[in-house]
């Protein structure tokens, strides 16, 4: 893994700068920049013996974000370890998230954790995290370059998911609109990588894709703009619960049947499966990718080994099995 070359190159500085001491007769000498916070690391935290963790994340109150949070929580008290969570003002403030990383960075901590708000903005801060030997952990929308481990969904193969239910219900040749999340966002993406591969499976057509910043606000607009443009929508594919909410208020006030799929089965989302407004949505265990994230992070801290991937389990969320899922009993 990344992080493995990472330690070696520092210990290997370290033995550097322990010869050249050597040679010079001994005395005070400083040590080079992120030589403390690698000792951390190595050696289990600050002397009072608790990690540091900080922790960006792309949000903190929608209702995804709040259970991943949760997750956060419950992980610190079973670990013990110290945890600072960030976040910016909105989804969409992704210049704030990557000063709040600078931040986190530049502060004593042993490992860090972002849930990116733009999978490929954060890679550039997340470089001084490199240099000082710091481990990255990144969850939901990965950022291949600089993360030592992922932890949360296969994004597309959950989406592709929706398959089943949209050939039971829809069957084959209808059409569709997608409402995705942010351009740039690759769990974003992800989801809609994976609705199209359950289209092409259906041998369905997508009438045209845009993205609705995971805001309900946005996505209705959307949805009204396609209601206008097309007279022939069969169904709604969107990337997080939050459009797919925008996009059932536009939809029930044309009083047109569109079927609607959305992603993170969320308890609102849920309960409109139950209620027939929409056909399904798409579990994730957000409590799960919080929990494990803050795992992994203190595990890779402590210099052990850490999988490259965990994934959480996903489910198709329909009106057959949505009561069990609410009541946690879904097997």
């Amino acid at each position: 893994m990344m992080f493995k070359k990472r330690l070696l190159a520092m210990l290997l500085s370290g033995a550097m700068v322990l010869g050249m001491t050597a040679c010079s007769g001994g005395g005070d000498t400083a040590q080079p920049d992120g030589a403390d916070n690698a000792a951390q690391a190595g050696q289990g935290g600050d002397a009072a013996g608790k990690l540091k963790i900080g922790v960006a994340l792309c949000s903190t109150t929608t209702e995804f974000w709040s259970a991943v949070v949760d997750g956060f929580n419950a992980a610190q008290a079973d670990l013990g370890v110290e945890m600072t969570i960030v976040a910016p003002s909105s989804q969409t403030d992704v210049s704030g998230q990557v000063s709040q990383i600078e931040d986190l960075v530049t502060q004593d901590i042993d490992a860090i954790v972002v849930g990116p708000c733009d999978s490929t903005t954060v890679s550039q801060p997340l470089q001084a995290a490199i240099e000082k030997g710091i481990p990255i952990v990144i969850l939901d929308s990965e950022v291949k370059d600089v993360q030592d481990c992922f932890v949360g969904t296969s994004n597309q193969e959950a989406a592709a998911s929706s398959e089943t239910i949209l050939k039971e219900t829809l069957g084959t040749g209808w059409n569709a609109v997608i409402i995705g999340g942010i351009q740039g966002h690759e769990a974003g993406n992800g989801r809609v990588a994976g609705f199209e591969d359950a289209m092409k499976a259906c041998g369905a057509n997508l009438l045209e894709m845009q993205y609705g910043d995971w805001t309900p606000e946005k996505a209705m607009d959307i949805m009204e703009n396609f209601l206008q443009k097309y007279d022939n929508i069969d169904a709604v594919l969107c990337a997080s619960d939050n459009t797919a909410l925008g996009a059932m208020r536009a939809i029930q006030s044309s009083g047109k049947d569109i079927k609607i799929i959305g992603f993170d089965a969320n308890e609102s989302a849920v309960q409109e499966v139950i209620n027939g407004n929409f056909l399904a949505t798409i579990s994730q265990d957000t409590y799960g990718i919080g929990y494990e994230s803050l795992k992994a992070a203190t595990q890779l801290a402590n210099g052990e080994k850490v999988e490259d991937y965990v994934f959480v389990p996903t489910h198709l969320i329909t009106k057959d099995n949505a009561e069990d899922f609410l009541a946690g009993t879904l097997s």
